[in-house]
């Protein structure tokens, strides 16, 4: 059932529309903004900044989905994650919300809290016994 949750909180993240003008994931934007400032522009500080955040993203991924034992760096990775969502998907720029953008926000939530409320069972079972 973990495998399961990973790959829909997974899917449902890479998914969260942006909420500018094309409402195209926010990620796919991102990720094809920055490859494509590398091989057409001369490298900026922008452009490593937004490399940065890519490779804490995978990062946070990685951790969040691989983490078994530390339960608090899970926790603080799912916030990470939250940042990100918004951070890409311009929320904070007074857009308004699409049905589209709440129902993935939500399905990536709380199937990300299912894992770590799964974690938590996990971890207590472990110690209790």
């Amino acid at each position: 059932m973990k495998t399961i949750l990973a790959i829909i909180s997974v899917i449902s993240f890479l998914l969260i529309p942006g909420l500018h003008y094309d409402s195209i994931p926010g990620i796919f934007f991102y990720l094809i903004d920055v490859i494509s400032s590398l091989f057409m522009e001369s490298p900026k500080i922008e452009i490593i900044m937004q490399l940065a955040l890519i490779v804490c993203l995978i990062g946070a991924f990685i951790i969040f989905l691989s983490e078994k034992k530390n339960k608090y760096l899970k926790i603080f990775c799912f916030f990470t994650l939250l940042i990100f969502a918004v951070y890409f998907s311009h929320i904070w720029d007074g857009s308004k919300a699409t049905i589209w953008f709440v129902v993935d926000s939500l399905i990536f939530i709380i199937s990300s809290l299912l894992i770590i409320s799964n974690d938590f069972k996990e971890y207590h079972k472990e110690y209790v016994n």
